[in-house]
């Protein structure tokens, strides 16, 4: 799967991809196909990030506005 399409997915996705981090048992068990391509797509950014970094904190934080203002407001 290209990065391209991850986005699309992330982007499909919307505010209930947020769910899948926030509330990943009740999100899994209602949509269990979305939220491992969610789910996944968002470790994998975590981890890409915190190798830049070097930090969990700054890590998270960016991942999570990265996640929220950029990619669920299109």
């Amino acid at each position: 799967m290209t990065l391209a399409q991850q986005l699309q997915i992330v982007k499909g996705g919307g505010w209930n991809a947020l769910g899948t981090v926030v509330y990943p048992r009740k999100y899994s068990h209602d949509h269990p196909q979305v939220f491992g391509k969610e789910f996944s797509f968002f470790f994998s950014l975590f981890f890409f990030v915190r190798l830049l970094f070097r930090s969990h904190f700054c890590t998270l934080l960016i991942c999570i506005h990265l996640y929220t203002h950029h990619w669920i407001e299109h």
